[in-house]
């Protein structure tokens, strides 16, 4: 992430940083571990933690840095501090958000315009973190719908630490009374309490995306870092054989802990928040109070061999493009899946880190453009430029504050899609949806059919908090106000027929007034036919008929974990026992809902199946249609939609 620029940065100062090639070596570790979390490799399931370790060196460093110029100088500038930070930071950044604009226009659907552009100014503003908790983010929803630039929330707490933190201790470094030794005893009070915040958000087994995004709860791992460097200002030295013995100890001690949590610690789990978080904080920062000595021991010779190294030298690239590289390389675009196309990932990546490392970053560090980048002007020529380009490159219609439906059909016709012999179809639901959209798109013009595609990847119909693995997780914000969003849409559209297909998230055991509903009971299916009914009353509400999907069977691909499948949507029992219930929905509400059989179309003979009709690759994930498949699902459901409009065409 951003650490690696900090001691190059010290050159540029009368007091000079020493540089340390282990910390190098920490941040090629910690880039590591969050592109093997976030390729879904089933042995790390912790290796998020690996950007904690990067603000753990963040603080360090800038501590330094900011303690070595008030020696030298008496004082701190943070004008120039500021213009170095967007110097060694916008440049790369803004590389990305151009690629992210090439991804919108030649990739992205037209729904999700909107999201990403509110995603990139958020990322230019440094506020990604925050708008994260606002907008009802679940940190596991990028796996659900991935934007680009879902991991810039950790840029924009390092950020907001540089603009924050240089104040607060310039401050009390000019209280008289205060100096060194209060800034470490504020520091340690401070990241005390930002862990106690932490717990204390996460007293109940709620979700846990406030507490992981929140710059105030992630501040105890930055603090840790500040705590070392403020430490290290007040004894430089460690003198005594017994106090190196006991930091190597602790180093070693550092290091088992901070892998033991790479390798178990689940994201979800609650516990983490209850002092977790600030264990692997503490543990990286003695990794660092060792490795920094003037003999950093067996620790800091591995963390100092060159490859490891140079990793960490490229990670503030690895980390950046890593993630947009991973939205862009899917199953469905490359063909590949598990070993093979995580390899094709990280190759990608590391060769697009190396280029804007060599190309951009370093020479910009050697001075190359000092005249084009003066000072604090940097930065709003960037964010202006690229607000500029994000709202032209980004342009959706909006209506009353709220994204205007983006209406898809494949071709123009002379008729007027407007009068009665056009079928207007809005399509909601979950990704799978999203991925049947397209094939209906396709039918468009052979059925008079006007799609609305809305469906959002992530998304089921109910409402109460997913039980699973003993853990209770909330429902995202976003995903709960279906019935305003729905109606919403209604009111823009007006169709005369909607399409519902929600199963993938809602075959769960779920939490109810207190209560836990496992999935296959008769108390489940009341409250899933009361959600389920309440839907059809919203969607019905301006007189469409609702085509109400029933569930295709689910497959484990090669490679993915699921953990107590049997209580999921994986489970072919489970989804029986839910189309049951939809059918006894279209039973009782026989004039305003048809249930369309997916499964039985999709899973003939009552049995997943990945070729079907000529068609080899009809899911190729097991979960979501591939575009072959959404064709083929699109030409079986079009004509039956069609028959739907109750003011059929002549």
């Amino acid at each position: 992430m951003n650490s690696e620029a900090i001691e190059a940065e010290a050159g540029e100062q009368v007091r000079r940083i020493r540089y340390q090639p282990a910390l190098d070596g920490i941040r090629g570790l910690a880039v590591s571990a969050v592109l093997v979390y976030h390729g879904r490799v089933s042995w790390m399931p912790g290796g998020y933690l690996g950007v904690d370790a990067f603000f753990v060196l963040s603080g360090y460093l800038i501590t330094a840095l900011l303690v070595a110029e008030w020696r030298e100088n008496a004082t701190i500038s943070l004008r120039a501090f500021w213009a170095r930070r967007a110097r060694r930071l916008f440049p790369a950044l803004g590389l990305v958000l151009g690629a992210v604009i090439l991804y919108a226009v030649a990739l992205a659907r037209a729904d999700q315009l909107t999201t990403l552009r509110h995603d990139a100014f958020a990322t230019l503003a440094y506020f990604a973190n925050w708008r994260a908790i606002f907008s009802g983010h679940a940190y596991m929803d990028q796996f659900a719908l991935p934007s680009p630039l879902m991991h810039t929330w950790s840029l924009a707490i390092e950020e907001q630490w540089y603009v924050v933190w240089p104040l607060l201790l310039l401050g009390m470094l000019r209280l008289r009374g205060v100096g060194l030794r209060g800034a470490l005893t504020v520091s340690v009070v401070l990241a005390g309490a930002s862990a106690g915040w932490m717990a204390w958000l996460q007293r109940s087994d709620a979700d846990v995306s406030r507490a992981y995004y929140g710059t105030d709860t992630r501040a105890q791992s930055l603090l840790a870092g500040a705590i070392v460097a403020l430490a290290f200002a007040i004894h430089p030295r460690i003198r005594s054989r017994a106090a190196h013995a006991a930091v190597r100890v602790a180093a070693a001690g550092g290091v088992v802990v901070t892998g033991w949590l790479w390798w178990t610690a689940e994201q979800t789990g609650h516990a983490l928040y209850r002092g977790g978080f600030l264990l692997g904080s503490v543990s990286v920062a003695a990794v660092i109070v060792s490795v920094v000595q003037p003999d950093p021991g067996s620790i800091g010779a591995a963390l100092s061999l060159a490859p490891v190294r140079w990793v960490g030298r490229i990670s503030y690239g690895l980390y950046l493009w890593h993630w947009p590289v991973y939205v862009v390389l899917t199953p469905g675009r490359t063909g590949l899946n598990t070993v093979p196309l995580f390899a094709l990932r990280i190759a990608v990546t590391v060769a697009i880190a190396a280029l804007s490392f060599y190309l951009v970053e370093a020479p910009i560090r050697r001075g190359a453009l000092r005249r084009v980048w003066r000072g604090m002007a940097l930065a709003p020529v960037t964010v202006g430029v690229g607000a500029v380009i994000l709202v032209t490159g980004l342009v959706v219609s909006t209506q009353g504050g709220h994204a205007s439906v983006v209406l898809t059909r494949t071709a123009a016709t002379p008729e007027d899609p407007t009068s009665g012999h056009w079928t207007r179809v809005l399509l909601v639901g979950d990704s799978v949806m999203t991925t049947i959209g397209p094939g209906l798109v396709h039918q468009g013009d052979a059925h008079h059919l006007l799609v609305a595609d809305y469906g959002v990847p992530g998304c089921g119909l109910l409402r109460a908090p997913i039980v699973h693995n003993g853990k209770v997780t909330d429902i995202p914000a976003a995903c709960r106000r279906w019935p305003v969003v729905w109606a919403q849409l209604l009111d823009q559209f007006h169709p005369s027929v909607v399409g519902l297909h929600t199963s993938t998230w809602d075959i769960f055991d779920r939490r109810v007034d207190g209560r836990t509903l496992r999935v296959g009971t008769h108390e489940f299916d009341a409250y899933m036919l009361s959600e389920m009914r309440e839907a059809v009353d919203v969607l019905s509400s301006r007189g469409a008929r609702v085509a109400v999907l029933t569930a295709p069977y689910y497959h484990i691909r090669d490679g993915l974990q699921i953990e107590d499948a049997g209580r999921s949507s994986y489970n072919p029992t489970l989804v029986d026992r839910y189309n049951a219930d939809l059918r006894e929905l279209g039973r009782r509400n026989p004039d305003r809902v048809r249930v369309i059989d997916l499964n039985h179309f999709a899973c003939p003979g009552g049995k997943y199946t990945n070729s079907l009709h000529g068609v080899a690759d009809f899911r190729g994930d097991g979960v979501h249609f591939t575009p072959e498949g959404s064709d083929l699902v699109g030409k079986w459901m079009a004509p039956q939609l069609e028959a739907m409009n109750p003011s059929p065409r002549a």
